[in-house]
Order: C-alpha cells, then sequence, then structure tokens
C-alpha cells in the first residue's frame, strides 16, 4: 500500500562519556555497572597519543568509524545525500555541514558526576567527552532504524556513561529544507508553552533543573508577561509574515485526534513524579531589559497560549519563547530576527535575484533540549517519535482537539492528580512510546519493572511489541482505574 511522501524531518544530537584506557594497559580493573558490557575501553599509546593523535581525537576516529558502518548497513531517509546537493539548492544550503552524515565531535558541557567518579574502579579509566550529531533525517522508520542501528552500535562497541545531569539528547524537527509553515509554528509555541510542566514529567529529576534547557512556561520573555505587540515592536522585519491570525488557533490542513486513545496503564500515579520547581532567581535573571514588566509570577497558562496565537510573525513567536540567559527546553531560536529568511543578493548582484543567505541560516529547526542522553536504542527512538508528533499534532490538529488538551494542561498546574505526561502522551496516541520513556523513569526512582532483572551493564532494551489496547470507554473513565505503585 503506497504511504503519503513524509513532510516532518528530525535529527538528534546525542552527548555521552566513554572509557578510553592507556596501551600498554595499566592493570585496570571493571567498573561494577560495566560487569557483563559487550563494549570495551577505546585503548590509546601510553604516552596520551594515539599514532601520533591526542586522545580526544583519537576517540572521535574510532566512534565515527563505528558509526559510519553501522549507518550504512541500516541507511535512512536523508534529506541531502551529499554537500553537493546541498550546495546546488539555495534552499538546501543551510544543510551542507550535515549533508555528509553522521559527526562526532567534543562538548564542553558534560561531566562527570563526583558521585559516578567515586565508584570502584571508575577512575583507573579516562573518561572521554563526546557528541555525536545526526544528519537531517526525514520521519521515516527507515530513519528510526539507523538511528537505533548508531547507537545500539555504540553501546556494543564501547563502554558509554550518559549522565542525566550533564549530558542531553537535543531533538531537532524540521520540515526537509524548508522552513516550518508559520500557522504550524504558532500553533506548536501556543501548544509547547502550557504543555511544558507536563512533558518536563517524562525526564528524570536531574534535567528538569538544568542551567541549559530552562522552562519556557516558567522562565520565558512570554512568562515575563510580555506581548506580542511588545515583543514585534522590537523585530526589525515586522512584516514577514502574510497569514492572518486565526483567533482560534485554527489554520489550514487541521486533522482530528486518533480516536480513541489507547488505554495506558503506567506505573506511576497522576501527581507523584513532580515537576519544574518556581525559582525567583532564575525568572529575575531571565528578564529581557527591554522588555521587562516588572512581573513577579509568570503568566498563566491559557492567557500564554492565546498571546502567541496572536503573534503577527515566526520572529515574534521565537522572543516570546526566548529564554534571556541561554536556550530555553524549547529552543525557537532558528527563527529569531537575525536568522529568519536573511536574504542577500544573487549572481547578478544588488537588484537581482534574493537568495537565502548562507551565512545566517545555520538551521531551519525547532530544538528540544530537555532529553537526557542514554545509550538505550528503543529510548532515543521513542523521543524522536513524540518531538515529531507533538509538533505535526500542534501545528494540524483541529481547534477543539488542540484546547481540550491546552486546558487539562492547565488544569493540572493546581490539581496534579488531574492530568500527567501520560495522559497526554495517550492523548496523542504515543502509548508504545510512553512505555518505553516509562522505563528511565522507573530507573530514576528505583521502581522495579519487568525488564530489572537484566544482568549489570546489559544496557541494550528490547523493543516494545507495536501492540494497543484500544477501548472505547471515555478517557476520563478510564484515569481513573490507573493503579498506584509509587
Amino acid at each position: 500500500m503506497a504511504t503519503d511522501k513524509p513532510t516532518s524531518s528530525f535529527g538528534i544530537e546525542l552527548e555521552f562519556l566513554v572509557a578510553v584506557k592507556r596501551n600498554p594497559p595499566s592493570p585496570a580493573r571493571k567498573p561494577l555497572r560495566f560487569l557483563g558490557a559487550r563494549g570495551a575501553p577505546i585503548v590509546v599509546d601510553g604516552g596520551g597519543n594515539a599514532h601520533g593523535v591526542s586522545v580526544p581525537a583519537a576517540v572521535r576516529a574510532n566512534i565515527k568509524r563505528t558509526i559510519r558502518l553501522a549507518a550504512e548497513r541500516c541507511a535512512g531517509d536523508r534529506v541531502v545525500s551529499s554537500e553537493a546537493e546541498a550546495t546546488a539548492d539555495p534552499e538546501a544550503i543551510h544543510l551542507r555541514p550535515y549533508a555528509e552524515g553522521w559527526q562526532v565531535k567534543d562538548d564542553m558541557s558534560v561531566k562527570m558526576p563526583p558521585e559516578l567518579l567515586r565508584e570502584e574502579h571508575m577512575q583507573e579509566y579516562i573518561w572521554q567527552r563526546a557528541e555525536i550529531t545526526s544528519p537531517p533525517l526525514w520521519a521515516t522508520e527507515k530513519s528510526y532504524n539507523e538511528v537505533r542501528a548508531v547507537v545500539w552500535a555504540l553501546s556494543d562497541a564501547y563502554w558509554v556513561l550518559a549522565p542525566a545531569e550533564t549530558a542531553g539528547l537535543h531533538v531537532h524537527y524540521g520540515r526537509g529544507r524548508d522552513w516550518i509553515p508559520f500557522h504550524e509554528l504558532r500553533r506548536i509555541a501556543a501548544f509547547l508553552y502550557p504543555a511544558d510542566p507536563i512533558l518536563v514529567q517524562m525526564h528524570p529529576p536531574p534535567r528538569r533543573e538544568t542551567a541549559f534547557a530552562a522552562s519556557n512556561r516558567l522562565y520565558s520573555q512570554l512568562a515575563h508577561w510580555v506581548t506580542p505587540e511588545q515583543a514585534a515592536a522590537l523585530i526589525r522585519n515586522p512584516d514577514l509574515e502574510e497569514v492572518p491570525p486565526w483567533a482560534d488557533g485554527s489554520g489550514p490542513q487541521t486533522r482530528p485526534l486518533p480516536a480513541p486513545a489507547p488505554f495506558f496503564p503506567p506505573l506511576f500515579r497522576r501527581g507523584a513524579l513532580g515537576g519544574y520547581t518556581f525559582s525567583e532567581h532564575v525568572f529575575g535573571l531571565g528578564r529581557d531589559p527591554m522588555l521587562d514588566q516588572g512581573r513577579q509570577t509568570p503568566l498563566g497558562t491559557e492567557a500564554g497560549a492565546r498571546a502567541l496565537l496572536a503573534a503577527p510573525n515566526a520572529p515574534t513567536v521565537a522572543l516570546l519563547m526566548q529564554f534571556f540567559m541561554n536556550r530555553a527546553a524549547y529552543n525557537f531560536g532558528a527563527y529569531n530576527s537575525g536568522t529568519y529568511r536573511r536574504v542577500w543578493p544573487g549572481p547578478s548582484g544588488p537588484g537581482g535575484e534574493l537568495l537565502p543567505d548562507p551565512y545566517n541560516q545555520p538551521r531551519r529547526t525547532l530544538e528540544f533540549r530537555q532529553a537526557a542522553s542514554t545509550d538505550d536504542a528503543d529510548e532515543v527512538v521513542a523521543h524522536c517519535r513524540v518531538v515529531v508528533r507533538i509538533c505535526e499534532w500542534a501545528g494540524r490538529s483541529r481547534p477543539r482537539d488542540f484546547w481540550k488538551i491546552v486546558l487539562d494542561c492547565a488544569q493540572a498546574e493546581t490539581h496534579p492528580g488531574w492530568y500527567d505526561v501520560f495522559d497526554l502522551l495517550a492523548d496523542l496516541g504515543l502509548a508504545d512510546e510512553a512505555r518505553v520513556l516509562q522505563r528511565r523513569l522507573a530507573r530514576s526512582y528505583g521502581v522495579q519493572t519487568p525488564d530489572r532483572g537484566r544482568a549489570p551493564g546489559w544496557r541494550r532494551a528490547s523493543s516494545v511489541p507495536p501492540t494497543r489496547t484500544w477501548t472505547s470507554l471515555p478517557s476520563r473513565v478510564l484515569r481513573s482505574f490507573r493503579y498506584m505503585v509509587v
């Protein structure tokens, strides 16, 4: 049966530490957490070099070779297949740095937590930082399989450590070579602002307070009561968009929710997972002095969603969702006034055709920054699927479906037992992904799960079978039957 050509694309950045030991090897012993692990440390020359190459460079070369072999065996659907292809298309020229495949680099933000380093035998190894970046991939099963194969290959070849405190998994959502249509971009932002305190529940507690993924709901410029009119006044090109504002948040190509939603009984009762803790200090740091409203508490969820739906252009949306001190949990920075739709004169010179400015368009994606890094391949793919589904649904759903979930999120802020992240994932048809993500939460909270009996160090997760239990009972009735473990 023929399938529609995908319109959504994605990419990942995965941060981690990898074990390194000297050659000739010192009498290093295996740490307990790696007993039974399939991989091994990367071996470098005793003087700190591998054939005259520094340790970081040797590590990157090893990882890149492993990734290349895995990706060749399980290639996904690339948005651009080569640098030449990206260069030939003015609308794809921003993808040149990512066109040649997976990249491996250092990341200064990834650090070993002291408590992990104090574990027995951990200090007998060098723990080298690394970050891998995927090429832009169409959101297809082939692409998800490529990501899964790469992460499996890394965990099979090396001792990989991904401390949630400092190592993140960033998922980028895009529309291939194109910009995300404005009417969809605005609705995605209007959904993420109220959903942020709910979505954070699917991440381990250390990821909720990280300075590199501050809450849009609590610390963005919109949270500081900045209005679309005030934000638009700072935009250099306030007439970038001709799309009229829809008061009800609707737009072209609206689609219904999948019906009925699958019943997913989680391990955690509603309200047990917690969420953000509001910090007046961080709130004060997040004030843009040019937009300071003097407010002490964040703007409410429903009011914030309505304000974003009234934004006149993409740079205004980006400014409203911006955290002044750093990138927020949901980063719209590619759509700010300094990069969005920047052009320069074409080959004919001034007065000729205007082409995209390749130096001011590094990306056209939205970045989801809050997930913790992991060497669990199924977990990485589940996060990718969740991001793609959220953006597709938020951008194209019917207004009544959109507002139903927005109002559920608003109610949950004052009544945590009303609605949580597993309700949200089930409403979006993501029950299978919820089962995978629940495993990580269970480990964080010390809750026993069916796969807890694996041998220490065995980290490859079995795929969740694609079975669903469908029911016609109303979701509110089903929620009353959810059982409690913690």
